[in-house]
């Protein structure tokens, strides 16, 4: 994510400046830098939500005891079974 930031500044302050001599100066790959020049946006990570189906009847007996009770992992594991 900084390397976003100063790929942008390094381009900014010296348009003359090409991608290969960036990443040579950050010791990054090329495509990162051509991704980063060329993206508008600041890079954000999204995690794909994964819900798995045979969980969902269980769903709020789960949240009730890891956030409610307090108890581990396993043996809110151990009380499904």
């Amino acid at each position: 994510m900084e390397d976003w930031v100063t790929i942008r500044n390094l381009r900014k302050k010296n348009p003359n400046l090409r991608g290969r001599k960036i990443a040579n100066l950050l010791g990054i790959s090329r495509s990162t830098v051509r991704k980063a020049v060329e993206s508008k946006e600041y890079p954000h990570y999204r995690r794909p939500s994964m819900v798995n189906s045979s969980i969902e009847p269980f769903e709020e007996f789960i949240k009730e005891s890891y956030l409610v009770r307090n108890q581990k992992v396993s043996a809110i594991f151990d009380n499904l079974q």
